[in-house]
């Protein structure tokens, strides 16, 4: 838990754009990511996460620091903590790691400071860890935003834009993404499918991937047992029908991707039902 002093000196940096002058930024760093689930929305969203995000993003800290710090943010201190949720509300900790995750990623592009290789065993501990989020749940009143899907969109989005992911990476991450929204156990009610489409949109627009391949993965999506119980039909089904509505209107306007929208508007109508 932060003390008082340090919750006052955050508060100050958010209202003076982050200048962090008369402070340890390398202790702050590490008491922050210490701190970085905190279970107060305030604290967590509004002061931890910004501060946090420009202490990483501002050029503060050698290129050595920062890969200490993504190592952690991918490590069971953070990213895999408690993946088993034995602890209340502990998916904090994971998803608003994949947030300063998002940032770091950021500063790759930027600076080009990670090697190749630690970016490419990052990717699959990422993967990884989105196929054992069993947190779903996008909001709570008692807690705030949680989002442990949206964010890792975010984190998506990031890798779908790395110039040295081809084809292999990009199909990785839509298997992935397909898995996950074939969920019977939640309802994505908090624009989770449009996160997800807006680094979706991105990797198609780059168009490494066969035309082949992109039917076939819409219409996956629409290859599920239909008979079952409610509510479970009910989360697949609208999980399903929400993320391709999302994804026709994304690319709607981009003639060259017509094939795709004829395809997703024929799974909707004739495979998940659109009404």
């Amino acid at each position: 838990m932060l003390k008082k002093e340090t919750l006052d000196y955050l508060s100050k940096q958010r209202e003076s754009k982050f200048s962090f002058e008369g402070v340890n930024k390398l202790e702050l760093t590490t008491e922050l990511l210490e701190n970085i689930g905190d279970k107060n929305n305030e604290i967590r969203d509004g002061l931890i996460y910004p501060c946090l995000a420009h202490l990483l993003y501002d050029k503060h800290f050698d290129e050595a620091t920062l890969t200490t710090f993504l190592y952690s943010l991918f490590s069971e201190k953070h990213l895999f903590f408690d993946i088993d949720n034995k602890i209340g509300n502990s998916v904090l900790t994971r998803s608003f790691s994949s947030l300063q995750i998002v940032i770091l990623l950021h500063v790759h592009k930027r600076d080009k400071i990670f090697k190749e290789d630690t970016i490419r065993e990052l990717f699959k501990i990422y993967l990884d860890y989105f196929k054992k989020e069993k947190h779903l749940e996008g909001y709570n009143k008692e807690v705030g935003w949680l989002h442990s899907i949206a964010h890792s969109a975010d984190v998506f989005d990031q890798f779908f834009t790395l110039e040295y992911f081809k084809q292999e990476e990009i199909k990785l991450m839509l298997e992935a993404i397909l898995l996950k929204l074939h969920n019977r156990d939640y309802y994505f009610s908090h624009d989770e499918d449009e996160r997800m489409v807006v680094g979706i949109t991105k990797a198609i627009k780059r168009n490494l991937l066969s035309k082949e391949y992109l039917i076939d993965w819409v219409e996956r999506f629409s290859t599920y047992e239909k008979n079952g119980d409610y509510p479970e039909m009910y989360f697949i089904t609208n999980n399903i029908k929400n993320f391709l509505r999302s994804l026709y209107f994304a690319i709607l306007e981009e003639e060259k991707h017509n094939y795709l929208t004829d395809i997703i508007l024929e799974s909707l109508k004739e495979n998940v039902g659109l009404r």
